[in-house]
């Protein structure tokens, strides 16, 4: 299917918006260069729809098209831009929605058994109106974050800010549900502090840090003057998934109980965290995360 295209620019680093005329419409086009036929193009296309249809938080695609001698990928236009350009700005009250937005698609990952388990601000779209978010399939980031020959070393080093200490292989213990609530701490810190969890300038040390370093509480309490956010964010961030929530249920129960104490201007008030944080089905996992998995789509090493 080839369709003439205008009218670009990027919303994401994976997705450009282009007005599609045959559609008469702007959608959003995710190159895949990796995709050498038509058949190709469009047997990824049908196991993408199987895999996002009854996903509200997935971008959903509608066809193939040829952008610039590659096959692409077509999805539902979603008028947003990616979370780390939108972040600098951004209230309490609104954290806390995109927390809560973040912690309901885990919800839903998680219910039909799946681990989003690589995501970042850059890899999140975000409607700045609604502070609705959509995300790619993760199968979709996770090979694009493996195949991505664009990205320079200080971006790859950047994205291992955003794994768990169970993501590096460095570390003898399973990817379940708990890994994404890590992430999402992490994202979190850096929308309050406007700074990621920590910086470093080669790999080794990122890898360190990541199984190491502990958030700077001093920075997040010149923040963030809502007690009970600083303190759900360091849980999601404990190295031990014992010690984070156990599940997403308890973790929206909390940051919705944050939100409210933030709106009635109770930022001090005392508070137990986890109440509602029981798993009431066994955790599922991932295989074991090693170099040639995860960590090596983000960087060689």
């Amino acid at each position: 299917l080839y369709l003439m295209i205008t009218q670009t620019h990027a919303v994401h680093p994976l997705l450009t918006r282009k007005y599609i005329d045959h559609y008469n419409r702007m959608m959003l086009l995710q190159s895949m260069d990796h995709i050498s036929s038509e058949q190709q193009a469009m047997e990824l296309l049908i196991q993408l729809q199987n895999k996002t249809k009854h996903n509200p938080w997935l971008f959903q695609p509608v066809g193939i098209t040829n952008s610039q001698q590659h096959f692409a990928i077509m999805y539902e236009d979603f008028s947003g831009q990616s979370l780390a350009s939108y972040q600098q700005h951004l209230s309490l009250h609104e954290i806390l929605q995109i927390a809560l937005e973040l912690t309901n698609a885990c919800a839903t990952f998680h219910q039909q058994g799946e681990i989003i388990e690589f995501f970042s601000p850059s890899l999140i779209v975000i409607q700045p109106q609604s502070l609705k978010i959509k995300l790619l399939a993760p199968s979709t980031m996770k090979h694009i974050a493996s195949t991505n020959q664009n990205a320079t070393m200080l971006q790859r080093i950047k994205e291992i800010a955003y794994i768990a200490p169970e993501q590096t292989g460095r570390v003898v213990t399973a990817i379940d549900e708990r890994t994404d609530f890590y992430i999402i701490g992490a994202i979190l810190y850096e929308l309050v502090t406007k700074q990621l969890l920590f910086e470093a300038d080669n790999v080794i040390d990122s890898l360190f840090y990541v199984l190491t370093k502990t958030p700077d509480e001093a920075l997040l309490e010149q923040h963030c003057h809502l007690v009970m956010l600083r303190e759900i964010i360091l849980k999601l961030l404990r190295k031990d998934k014992e010690e984070r929530y156990q599940t997403a249920v308890g973790l929206r129960q909390d940051l919705q109980k944050a939100m409210d104490l933030l709106v009635q201007h109770q930022f001090d008030t005392a508070f137990t965290l986890a109440e509602h944080d029981t798993p009431i089905h066994p955790m599922f996992s991932s295989k074991l995360a090693t170099k040639i998995g995860l960590l090596s789509g983000l960087i060689s090493i």
